[in-house]
């Protein structure tokens, strides 16, 4: 009799741990927490040494095929520290400490081949070449110059560093120097204006993108620089932008690394909310409204999260419907890092892009830091 008791109130016990443990799984379908967002984060994160170094974050380059390509490149793991960092500062996480811990230390496999105090969007160590599992492009001739826009997010990530005065050094140096030419298909009169552009490049064609100087005036701004002609030049070209709406009438044009409304908007809105000295004022209403449009026209779910978190650090008040079964999908979709020609003439080449399905879930992790609520739509029922 007693065994039987015994039997009974185990099975009871099962069916009730398995009701439960169902319950928690249909959570995880249809909820997603900040806590679901590192856990992806550190399941990405490189563990071993190899074609990844150790402590970055894996991505994919496309070009043209839907079939991509690993690509080891700095960028992608040095915008996941970033964010994570800046959330750090307001909602302190030991996990997230460590996994920005481990992502930075990967930084110096980047480091200007020269020494100089700048970084490269591939690896400069050992025999890594440009354009990694390419059988066309892995040739010493394509490799990328060292980039502003790589060389600010990799200081921002890191926080405090000594390496900051050198590499503003190098770009107000580079920014001023005597033999600059003018960039006659950056469809704007900045082009001939010592405004921060996108490589330090000597042979390779110079390019501007608006993302790239948003990113390198954050820099500046974070870590408290005197401002100088570059910065100012730069600025009113970013104001510019913002009150012409560049983003919708042209974002190739004017972001041919990042040529998405929705993820320049995020790169402007992040400077924007940090700058203290008031020269955003003006363009600041206009960029909230511009803002709400491009939330209003697209269906991503990682562009929608971008665009709210871009509005929630302006101050505004945003709510989201997200469906976590979509967003999900959407994570390994998103591309965040591209590029396609500023020639009009060459705008219908394919061009390359890039997706990180960590970059995705560290922008989710970012969105749901600020506290706001989502009202997440129930899973879809599988038949």
């Amino acid at each position: 009799m007693v065994e039987y008791v015994f039997f009974v109130f185990n099975r009871k016990m099962a069916w009730a741990l398995g009701l439960y443990m169902l319950a928690c799984g249909s959570l995880a379908q249809s909820v997603i927490t900040a806590n679901y967002c590192l856990d992806q984060l550190e399941k990405l994160q490189t563990k071993e040494s190899g074609f990844y170094p150790v402590g970055t974050f894996p991505s994919q380059r496309y070009w043209l095929s839907a079939q991509g390509e690993e690509d080891n490149n700095v960028y992608c793991t040095a915008s996941i520290a970033y964010v994570l960092r800046s959330v750090n500062e307001r909602k302190p996480d030991d996990r997230a400490e460590r996994l920005m811990n481990q992502a930075t230390r990967s930084f110096e496999n980047y480091r200007s081949r020269r020494g100089e105090a700048a970084y490269n969007f591939w690896q400069t160590i050992e025999e890594d070449l440009p354009f990694p599992n390419s059988s066309l492009l892995a040739r010493e001739r394509f490799r990328l110059p060292d980039d502003y826009g790589v060389s600010a997010m990799v200081q921002l990530a890191r926080g405090r560093h000594p390496l900051d005065e050198p590499v503003r050094a190098k770009m107000v140096t580079y920014a001023l120097r005597p033999e600059r030419k003018s960039v006659a298909h950056f469809a704007s009169d900045y082009g001939s204006k010592k405004v921060y552009e996108v490589w330090y490049a000597d042979k390779m064609r110079q390019e501007m993108d608006i993302a790239v100087m948003a990113n390198v005036l954050l820099f500046v701004l974070e870590k408290g620089f005197e401002q100088e002609l570059p910065d100012r030049l730069t600025r009113q070209c970013l104001k510019t932008a913002i009150t012409e709406a560049w983003y919708f009438a042209d974002p190739t044009g004017f972001a041919q690394f990042h040529n998405s409304p929705a993820v320049i908007l995020y790169h402007l809105a992040r400077l924007v909310a940090k700058d203290n000295t008031g020269e955003f004022r003006n363009e600041r209403p206009l960029l909230t409204g511009h803002l709400r449009k491009a939330l209003g026209e697209t269906e991503h779910g990682i562009e929608k999260i971008m665009i709210a978190s871009s509005l929630l650090r302006l101050g505004e008040r945003v709510s989201l419907t997200l469906s976590a079964e979509q967003l999900t999908t959407d994570a390994s979709s998103f591309v965040f890092f591209s590029h396609r020609s500023s020639d009009l003439a060459l705008r219908m080449l394919p061009g390359f892009y890039w997706r990180s399905e960590a970059v995705s879930w560290a922008l989710v992790y970012e969105f749901l830091s600020f506290g706001e609520s989502v009202k997440w739509e129930k899973a879809t029922q599988s038949k």
